[in-house]
């Protein structure tokens, strides 16, 4: 079974001065941190070398938000250089009653209890009984916007009135955000700067109780570039607005290269040829293409893996043994097809078998259209759904980038569908072929 592998890539500003800033300047990627720079550890993260130094940040998604207050702790002065401002709410983190918890972990099931529980509230999907979870992620039920929810199917022409329902679901937990920005920032200038205008499904929700709280140091200043970005680096550090700011050191934070156009080979940088020596490659991006249940191909025997067409959960453990569960059912139910244990054999999706369910991901990829509303991210492919929103597709195109999204029913929804699957006696959709020993 491969990995998707979908953050592999660091991705930094593609901004003139580069070479000029890197020759005089210290700058690295949060994915690769310099510890002999800054010093610290993994285990103890003081960052004592960071002692007089001027030290610029770019990014402030989900990452930055968790270095922006470190690096205050111990830099002289700190630049967060902000393009589009995060929702960040309180993480309220509380105790453990070790009476409660001793007496629900005793329960059998009981993680995959409280998993469909959260995923059942982040995607809006009614009647799974109390939040077992009840932290910040399970009060975002407008994330559903990313991850789909079986709320309702959306039809083509409901997609505005689709959009508007999720604004107004969101409302509530974005306003009271924007007050808690009001709250806790001193500056009010900086206070507008720091709230996010945009829905809860456009980007990672974040939870912090001292990033806002930074702002108030006098040795952190934000760069808000009111979603335009950096002018250009410098060699004396970077530039925005025609002012130049000197450091010492640049940390970019700021995410991992995401191409929604490749498939699942191009993003682990493999080659993955199936038969008659067609690659992935090449079947991905012919017409009408796509997956059985998320997890295969045909053309592609033996091969499984976390392809588009599963389903997405802010647990991405949730997700994992949602996929994991389903392709050890398929495997065990075809060993004991073809005569138990040990023998061996060739299991391959059929082709009909992935235009049935094709067409069903594509029923349900209208509800994704809510991503066109999103300022540019990796969620969104950094623009991309906006602008391919503005072009007209016919029905034929839209069937087949509609067949190539996630499971627009959400987390709960594909979990009950890929269960109702393996309670089959058989592995429907596959074709399976017994190897002699001499082959």
């Amino acid at each position: 079974m491969m990995s998707s592998a979908p953050f592999i890539l660091p991705k930094m500003p593609d901004l003139p001065g580069f070479e000029d800033l890197h020759r005089k300047k210290h700058v690295f990627h949060s994915a690769r941190w310099d510890y002999e720079y800054t010093g610290g550890t993994q285990e103890k993260p003081d960052l004592e070398k960071l002692r007089g130094k001027r030290v610029a940040i770019i990014g402030t998604g989900a990452t930055a938000i968790q270095i922006v207050p470190e690096l205050a702790k111990w830099a002289d002065q700190v630049y967060v250089v902000q393009r589009t401002a995060t929702h960040v709410g309180p993480r309220n983190q509380a105790e453990t009653d070790p009476e409660y918890w001793a007496k629900m972990t005793s329960e059998k099931g009981w993680q995959k209890k409280r998993r469909l529980a959260f995923d059942a509230y982040v995607s809006n999907s009614k009647g799974y009984g109390p939040d077992l979870v009840n932290d910040g992620w399970t009060a975002t039920p407008a994330g559903s916007g990313f991850l789909g929810s079986k709320s309702k199917l959306v039809a083509p022409n409901e997609v505005e009135e689709h959009i508007k329902d999720l604004y107004t679901l969101d409302l509530p937990r974005t306003e009271a955000l924007r007050k808690h920005v009001d709250k806790i920032v001193k500056d009010k200038h900086t206070a507008e700067n720091l709230k996010a205008w945009y829905g809860s499904w456009c980007k990672r929700p974040s939870f912090h109780d001292e990033y806002l709280q930074t702002f108030n140091k006098p040795n952190v200043t934000l760069i808000d570039t009111d979603g335009k970005g950096l002018d250009r680096y410098t060699e004396n550090g970077i530039q925005y607005n025609g002012i130049e700011y000197e450091i010492d050191a640049l940390i970019l934070a700021t995410g991992f290269t995401v191409d929604p156009d490749l498939d699942p080979s191009e993003k682990s940088r493999v080659i993955i040829k199936g038969r008659q020596g067609l690659t992935m490659k090449e079947y991905w991006h012919s017409p009408d293409a796509g997956t059985f249940l998320g997890v295969t191909m045909p053309g592609f025997p033996n091969l499984f893996g976390f392809f588009r067409g599963g389903s997405a959960s802010w647990n991405h453990t949730s997700s994992m043994d949602n996929e994991a569960t389903l392709v050890a059912s398929i495997v065990t139910k075809a060993q004991k097809q073809v005569g138990g244990q040990g023998q061996r054999f060739v299991i391959e999706a059929s082709k009909e078998a992935e235009h049935e369910y094709g067409l069903e991901v594509a029923k349900r990829a209208a509800w994704f259209a809510a991503m066109s509303s999103c300022t540019p991210g990796y969620f969104n492919g950094e623009g991309m759904a906006t602008l391919e929103s503005k072009e007209p597709k016919t029905q034929e195109q839209r069937l087949q980038q509609g067949k190539k999204a996630n499971w627009g029913g959400g987390p709960v929804d594909y979990r009950e569908m890929v269960e109702d699957y393996a309670a089959n006696r058989n592995p429907q959709g596959f074709t399976i072929e017994v190897v002699s020993a001499q082959a």
